[in-house]
């Protein structure tokens, strides 16, 4: 054997037999042995017995270095993470955001449980928002790409109770979702078809002071009302442009009184019913005046009874009386402040702020209830707080905002700078 290190006391040059190894490594284990003994009972020490310290470490590396040649080399020490009696534990959030747990021992790392996800669901929470930027900032998502509990197939348009419940109306599975506030699943109803119940490309939804879920189709040309958990309490609507009449109802929204607007994408015009589908009035025609309106567009109702219509191919948005008198607009097309490219969801703040959907800028604008300019936020993509095409917005009684995303399949939560 060459080039081996040689034992202490002979030639440098001294060839090393097998015998020679023997006993150098028969000599190794009765040291490693006594210093393993040394370091778990003696000298009175406090350290955990199941750890060897780096001073015990480093004796054992002296002691086998002459035995074992100057190519031995130990692995690093990794203290190991455990819990003890009384283990230094952040304490558990009542939320859905993630949960960090820190262990105390000296240089440990810190640990993050999973984000809580399934089979079905993924729901993602930025824990440490920033407000710093002065819009809205990201909370958390929910959504996958699919027709399993909690995932999405092209979710047009988003709706808040006021008990915090968030539904969720998905064009292309021709359902309703229902989820907690923080984006877990609760219940879901509709299937394809024309029958009470069903649904065939439903695109708006709303929910009135009294929890009742209304819920309007474009093919079906009607608007269908629910209570909360999906039972049908009554339908109202058929293809025509008489008063009651449809042609592609588009969206709906529910004032303070209960009274229900729908928007009738081709008729040009928005109507107006009591809670139970009775007319009350209409107004708009087709065309770029004040009070009309090119094909389809949105509808939300501000707490004092306001009406705000997102005129989408007119790239503007007009107010009204709650009886349909033009009060003001705003908005030109573009990219810039206040200007859009294809304003969609509309929803309103309780102190009146207006948020409107941008959808080809892919962002968030907000408004006064007069139109001034606040803020904006979102850009293209996939990313947290981004877009692609997003259609809706609505605010929860607490002032978050959730954002349907379908391109993205999925809804987006936001913090509004307090």
């Amino acid at each position: 054997m060459t080039g081996a290190i040689p034992l202490q006391g002979l030639p440098l040059n001294t060839p090393i037999t097998k015998g020679m190894e023997l006993r150098r490594v028969t000599l190794v284990f009765p040291i490693l042995a006594i210093l393993l003994i040394l370091s778990l009972f003696g000298c009175g020490e406090t350290s955990a017995p199941t750890e060897l310290t780096t001073k015990t470490e480093k004796t054992i590396e002296d002691a086998l270095q002459p035995a074992l040649g100057s190519q031995m080399t130990l692995e690093p020490h990794i203290p190991a993470i455990r819990l003890t009696s009384t283990p230094w534990v952040s304490a558990c959030k009542p939320t859905s955001e993630r949960t960090e747990i820190q262990m105390n021992p000296m240089k440990t790392p810190r640990v993050s449980a999973p984000k809580p996800t399934n089979e079905k669901t993924l729901r993602q929470v930025n824990p440490k928002p920033n407000l710093s930027d002065g819009h809205p900032v990201f909370l958390s998502k929910w959504g996958t790409h699919g027709k399993g509990d909690g995932q999405f197939n092209s979710p047009h348009d988003v709706a808040v109770a006021l008990d915090g419940s968030v539904y969720v109306v998905e064009r292309n599975n021709h359902r309703i979702q229902k989820f907690t506030s923080a984006g877990v699943f609760v219940s879901k109803w509709g299937t394809e078809g024309s029958e009470d119940g069903e649904f065939y490309f439903p695109e708006g939804v709303a929910v009135g002071p009294g929890g009742s879920v209304y819920v309007a189709e474009e093919s079906n040309d009607r608007i269908q009302k629910f209570n909360c958990e999906g039972t049908i309490i009554g339908t109202w609507g058929t293809e025509g442009s008489g008063t009651g009449q449809f042609n592609q109802a588009h969206d709906v929204s529910v004032g303070p009184q209960g009274s229900v607007y729908v928007s009738d994408s081709y008729n040009h015009r928005i109507q107006k019913f009591t809670s139970d589908g009775v007319f009350v009035t209409e107004w708009g025609t087709k065309g770029s005046g004040d009070g009309q309106f090119k094909n389809r567009t949105r509808v939300a109702v501000a707490p004092d009874g306001s009406v705000y219509v997102s005129d989408m191919y007119n790239n503007r948005v007009q107010k009204f009386t709650s009886e349909g008198v033009f009060v003001t607009k705003w908005g030109t097309q573009g990219s810039g402040a206040g200007e859009f490219l294809w304003p969609r969801g509309i929803a309103m703040e309780p102190d009146g702020g207006v948020y409107v959907v941008d959808t080809h800028n892919h962002r968030i604008q907000k408004f006064s209830s007069e139109g001034v300019f606040v803020t904006k936020w979102g850009t293209k993509g996939s990313g947290d707080g981004q877009f692609i095409n997003p259609y809706d917005v609505a605010v929860g009684p607490n002032g978050a905002i959730y954002v349907a995303d379908p391109e993205n399949n999925r809804i987006q939560k936001f913090l509004a700078e307090q």
